[in-house]
């Protein structure tokens, strides 16, 4: 099989330092041992090196691969290539001329890490009470030099083999620099001080290292899987589990697949004392996250009654070469392990388990805590307005690898095209569009939310004063009139979705709207100020008008209203309407009008009213009106039904003043005010008029000042 090669070829680190001593050569002495390493994609290629002037030119090796549970023995010759899998163990070693073995080495193959070269564990920048430790993890092969002086370590420091107590107090400027094979260097320096008995301050970086005590039984256990046992080429052994139960004779370090308990007996070379150790089963780790997670990682042994005694160390940047320093005590019924919120780490965990004193073994583990909230996501909307006559375009990226967008939709009238997510709309019909976009991450953990309201009406258009003529009443080309916009129209189809108008800007209507077809007008808090001869038709069909001003100045003897309403439907939100001279601000007949949040000022010499109702419904919440005339009334309500909530009316008449009048009408009234200006001038006005066949329902007390009478019905 054809594999990438990484062209990366570097002494490994592990230099097998096989000493050899010739039974006829006592004086002869043989270099160690060294590997070629070609890290390729999915495995490397050892290759064994010795020195020219050596006579021996052959090795003995054994490898295990637990992934594929595969054996592999034979002699490796110089120079000649060995194809190892990652996570492949080895174990290698030489006979010596006497028939003895050498002392072997076992090591795993792992691909090479992308990785600082050391992690400083203690000590750390600050002040600190007693003197500290030098801690330190490094990467295999790695020479570590120091000085604490801030000189170069690598001219006048100390080479850096185990933790030392660094014994000064006062200032320490302490410098350190990892070494690898062709001069590849890492430097590190650290400021702090041990300032003995005269603050308050911590005692340590952190714990004291640990050491531990090592049993001498004789064997070894290299990783796991391979024993070597203290016998020459006459020794013999036997593990009582094969099936012929025979003696063998022992030719290097024996593999076994640990997948089962097993008891190894052998004698020494001279036949007179056998001896037996029990290999218990490897013991297996549960709980390792297969990604990062935000949860707190419980490791345990898969059997909490296993034989063994764990040890473990921790890294954040790479496996721990050998436990050294900071090893803590593992439990096998579980050990947790988390960290704060919004916090990040990585664990390299390298747990060694020991039986009887003897280390029979690393397990390696690596898993991320991560509990740092990702990004916002980056959305983009095409067009980028609302509402929009056209279609959306959203363009939504969750701004790193490891993340994923996630959002919602409502109603879900879109549709799915590659990256992008279309808003489509309907026809026929606003669609008003509820959107959250959110990023979460591999381990779990989401981004604050972010939410739009958006709206795609195919009906919507945009009109600008400021605009170029010759517009389509999109948001970039508006139309520049209400004019220009329904000449434009004029040949769209009739049906009952209203026909939506955004206003820019301000805008001037030189001559009356007649409306026969659904309209909505959002004038965005823009100003729509009518010539003084013109107005506002509604006729058979309905209107809105929300978020707008609407003005007019008229001669004082015009009979114009400035809206008037005749078989429609008509709405009124957020409005400021403000007219001078003409008829009645609004002129209702036979039809319904509702207000919202509306503030009306009337002012003429002659007979002023503000609203006009004939057979009509009505229902005005939240109106606020000021009212000026020789004659002033707010509401003149003939023949029809009204429901007032929240009405505030402020009456200024030269003669005669009302606030509400009804002829032949129902009135529902909730929460009315109405006051006569000026409040204390003698008059003989009514706040509520009405004729013996209308009908008044009150449900709270209304409030009137300066009126004469507050209510009154005709004789």
């Amino acid at each position: 099989m054809n594999k990438a090669r990484i062209k990366k070829i570097s002494l490994l680190s592990f230099l097998f330092c096989v000493y050899l001593t010739g039974f006829t050569f006592a004086e002869e002495s043989y270099s160690p041992v060294s590997v070629i390493t070609e890290y390729e994609e999915q495995g490397a290629q050892l290759t064994l090196k010795m020195p020219s002037e050596t006579k021996i030119e052959k090795a003995f090796y054994r490898l295990y691969n637990p992934v594929f549970n595969t054996f592999a023995e034979g002699r490796l010759g110089y120079s000649e290539p060995l194809y190892c899998p990652y996570g492949t163990e080895i174990c290698i070693w030489k006979q010596k001329r006497d028939g003895s073995f050498s002392k072997a080495l076992a090591y795993t193959v792992h691909p090479q890490q992308d990785a600082p070269l050391m992690e400083v564990i203690s000590p750390q920048s600050g002040a600190w009470e007693n003197e500290q430790y030098l801690i330190i993890n490094a990467q295999k092969n790695t020479q570590i030099v120091y000085s604490i002086d801030g000189s170069d370590p690598e001219q006048f420091g100390l080479v850096y083999t185990e933790p030392v107590l660094i014994d000064k107090t006062g200032f320490i400027n302490l410098r350190i620099k990892a070494i690898k094979p062709f001069r590849e260097t890492e430097e590190k320096v650290i400021h702090y001080s041990a300032m003995r008995g005269q603050l308050p301050l911590p005692p340590y970086t952190t714990e004291k290292p640990f050491t531990f005590m090592k049993k001498d039984a004789g064997y070894r256990v290299l990783n796991w899987y391979f024993i070597e046992l203290p016998l020459g080429e006459n020794g013999v052994y036997l593990l009582e589990t094969e099936k012929e139960n025979s003696w063998q004779t022992y030719t290097g370090p024996i593999f076994v697949p640990r997948d089962k308990d097993v008891l190894l007996s052998w004698y020494s070379d001279d036949k007179e004392k056998m001896q037996s150790v029990l290999l218990p089963k490897k013991p297996l780790i549960n709980g390792v996250p297969e990604k990062p997670t935000n949860k707190p990682v419980l490791l345990q042994i898969e059997k909490t009654a296993s034989p063994f005694i764990f040890y473990y160390q921790n890294s954040e940047r790479f496996m721990p070469d050998d436990l050294k320093g900071t090893a803590a005590f593992f439990n096998p019924s579980g050990t947790l392990f988390d960290v704060a919120e919004e916090e990040s780490k990585h664990f390299f965990l390298r747990i060694r388990a020991f039986y009887d004193g003897v280390p029979h073994g690393d397990i390696t583990i690596h898993f991320e805590i991560d509990k740092i909230p990702p990004l916002k996501p980056l959305i983009r909307f095409e067009p980028d307005h609302s509402p929009s006559t056209k279609p959306v375009t959203i363009t939504a990226s969750s701004g790193a690898e490891r993340e994923r967008l996630l959002y919602t939709i409502t109603p879900p009238v879109y549709i799915k095209k590659g990256e992008e997510i279309i808003l489509t709309g309907k026809e026929n019909a606003a669609v008003e569009y509820e959107l959250s976009f959110y990023t979460q991450d591999e381990a779990g953990n989401t981004s604050s939310v972010l939410k739009y309201s958006f709206t795609v009406d195919k009906n919507t258009y945009y009109i600008d004063a400021t605009a170029a003529n010759g517009g389509d009443g999109s948001f970039q080309k508006p139309f520049t009139s209400f004019e220009e916009a329904f000449f434009t129209l004029a040949e769209k189809e009739k049906t009952d979705t209203p026909i939506r108008f955004s206003l820019k800007t301000g805008i001037t209507v030189p001559e009356s709207i007649v409306l026969n077809i659904p309209i909505i007008i959002d004038g965005n808090k823009n100003q729509i100020e009518f010539a003084p001869e013109a107005f506002l038709s509604v006729k058979d069909c309905s209107c809105e008008l929300k978020n707008t001003r609407i003005s007019r100045t008229s001669l004082p003897d015009s009979k114009l209203p400035l809206i008037q309403a005749e078989n429609a439907n008509l709405i009124l939100k957020d409005c400021e309407i403000n007219a001078a001279g003409g008829a009645a601000t609004i002129q209702v007949t036979n039809s319904r009008i509702e207000c919202n949040t509306v503030q009306i000022q009337q002012s003429k010499t002659d007979y002023a009213v503000c609203f006009q109702l004939k057979d009509s419904a009505a229902e005005l919440h939240n109106v606020y009106l000021l009212c000026e005339g020789l004659i002033a009334l707010g509401v003149s309500a003939d023949s029809s039904f009204v429901q007032l909530d929240t009405f505030v009316a402020n009456i200024e008449p030269q003669t005669v003043g009302r606030v509400i009048e009804l002829w032949n009408s129902q009135i529902i009234i909730d929460k009315l005010s109405g006051k006569r200006i000026p409040e204390h001038k003698k008059n003989t006005d009514i706040a509520l008029w009405y004729t013996k066949s209308s009908k008044v329902t009150v449900k709270t007390l209304p409030i009137f000042r300066g009126f004469q009478k507050g209510v009154q019905s005709s004789r």
